[in-house]
């Protein structure tokens, strides 16, 4: 008899972002309408909000794709990580984790506490083999197609060992959800020269040389191939398919091109508005999708054996949605598999 395939099961921590609850459930509604069929959202949040909500969604049929799941704490954005996770083992966040280690669930996401997501994952999801530090992996839009960057916002500083390893995860990720067969990567620094940046940037770009030739050497395939160091202009010129930084610059180089595209954009409409040219708002409009951080999966907490996914803080019903289509998509292309291939001892 053939074996039935399990359904996709994604975990929603709907508290603890700068958003209402209201706003990540509208997402998880919405979410339904694109998932498999055999599809479930287990949603996590205190009984008195899980009430309220199943109120709402009495009469929808979506609603019988979701499970209900009391969380009676909750972990906000101005606890300390560490603390948090302590005295709050029954929040939102740490019960999501609890249950994805136990493997009731195949994905969690979550808006909330940056660092309580990143330590509480750490300290109940294990590592891949070799990976000593998860790295926040986002991509945004090039000429050549999306970038990954990595790491996004995990680690604010690195050792040379964490910048081959995050290389490593950046090339399995597009090799894996974009078919690259040897993805190109860019050490981020501020020139191109070898000798370029602080002194574990020096190493690492010595690492990456070496990790890439030992293959060579022994007529294997590459599993990247290591441009070098690449500058902030180059990345959207399409020259590399990963970029491996510390999270310290990795998440001020996301938030600065969120400023800029948003920026340009509202001048572009300030120039139009006297001429009254709908189609051509409406071309911007399109554009402006194009390269709006709510259009895009969050950030996937890479290095992990199982996906956790961290959407951005001031969260919509889109940038929700798209985060829960983007943890299907990695459950679907079996990307933790790929990755434990990869990282095998």
């Amino acid at each position: 008899m053939r074996k039935q395939k399990r359904s996709i099961r994604i975990g929603i921590d709907l508290m603890g972002s700068d958003s209402s609850p209201e706003v990540l459930f509208e997402a998880a509604l919405e979410a339904v309408n694109h998932l498999q069929p055999s599809g479930r959202l287990i949603l996590f949040a205190p009984k008195e909000k899980l009430t309220v909500l199943q109120q709402q969604c009495a009469h929808d049929p979506r609603q019988a794709s979701l499970e209900w799941s009391e969380a009676p704490q909750e972990i906000s954005m101005e606890d300390h990580p560490l603390e948090a996770i302590r005295r709050k083992p029954f929040s939102s966040l740490m019960l999501g984790l609890q249950s994805l280690k136990e493997k009731k669930i195949d994905g969690f996401v979550s808006a909330g506490n940056t660092g309580a997501l990143i330590v509480g994952s750490v300290l109940n999801i294990a590592l891949l083999p070799g990976i000593e530090r998860p790295a926040l992996v986002i991509t945004m839009p090039t000429e050549g197609g999306n970038v990954a960057i990595v790491d996004a916002g995990g680690n604010l500083t690195c050792k040379e060992d964490h910048y081959v390893q995050f290389a490593q995860l950046g090339a399995v990720f597009q090799r894996c959800m974009r078919g690259i067969k040897c993805p190109v990567v860019g050490l981020l620094n501020v020139g191109v020269e070898p000798l370029k940046g602080h002194p574990e940037l020096k190493k690492a770009y010595q690492h990456l040389c070496e990790y890439t030739q030992s293959f060579a050497s022994k007529g294997e395939a590459l599993p990247f191939r290591f441009l070098g160091n690449v500058e902030g202009r180059d990345i959207f010129q399409g020259k590399v398919d990963v970029v491996v930084t510390d999270g310290f610059t990795g998440n001020i180089l996301l938030k600065a091109c969120e400023g800029i595209a948003a920026l340009i954009f509202k001048k572009f409409r300030c120039a139009l508005q006297p001429y009254q040219l709908p189609e051509l708002a409406s071309a911007i409009d399109e554009m402006q999708r194009f390269f709006d951080y709510t259009e895009y999966p969050g950030a996937l907490l890479c290095g992990l054996q199982d996906v956790v996914i961290k959407c951005h803080g001031n969260v919509t019903t889109q940038s929700m949605l798209n985060c829960i289509l983007g943890a299907e998509a990695l459950i679907k292309n079996r990307l933790i598999q790929n990755m434990q291939q990869h990282f095998k001892p």
